[in-house]
């Protein structure tokens, strides 16, 4: 799902739940629902090896992995979409006492049910590693085979900075300078 959908997905869904969670707890449901996508941002900017922290070109590369997700090899992991990721923020949920953290997973699991929708109407549902074990596992094996899942991440990232410009840089009087 792309984010307009999943802010309008999670939007409703917290406005439905405010009655029992109250403004707050609605926020945060909202906001966990949404922001757990920040991920797919750190692979944009990890995967470009930090030359480029554009979030315009970041959308572009993801859809072109989206594109290229149904090429044998394609293996993806969002780190805060995994199993491991949601037990850490229910124990610290636990051992903080702080019932806004289960909230906040809520809402990551509800973020989560969505992409796997989505990605089950595609038939791609196992393209996505859920589990930071299941990938190391599964990435090893690929490899193994001799594929590789990050030559199809490296071929997104190419055609990204191949057709998707830079912004320019204008020259010329800066823009504090008075007697413009």
């Amino acid at each position: 799902m792309n984010l307009g959908a999943h802010v309008l997905v999670g939007g409703v869904a917290s406005a439905g739940l405010y009655p029992w969670l109250g403004a707050e707890g609605a926020a945060v449901f909202l906001g966990a629902s949404v922001l757990i996508d920040v991920d797919h941002y750190w692979h944009w900017i990890e995967h470009n090896r930090f030359t480029d922290f554009g979030p315009s070109r970041m959308f572009d590369y993801h859809h072109r992995l989206s594109e290229l997700m149904y090429r044998p090899g394609f293996l993806a992991i969002c780190p805060f979409h995994t199993v491991e990721f949601f037990i850490l923020v229910h124990l610290l949920a636990t051992i903080l006492d702080a019932p806004l953290l289960d909230i906040a997973l809520c809402g990551f699991l509800f973020h989560l049910t969505f992409d796997l929708i989505h990605l089950a109407s595609h038939r791609v549902i196992f393209k996505r590693a859920l589990s930071i074990v299941e990938y190391w596992v599964r990435r090893r094996m690929l490899i193994a085979s001799g594929q590789d899942p990050e030559a199809i991440v490296d071929l997104a990232v190419e055609q990204t900075a191949k057709t998707v410009p830079r912004r320019a840089v204008v020259e010329g009087p800066a823009l504090t300078d008075p007697t413009i």
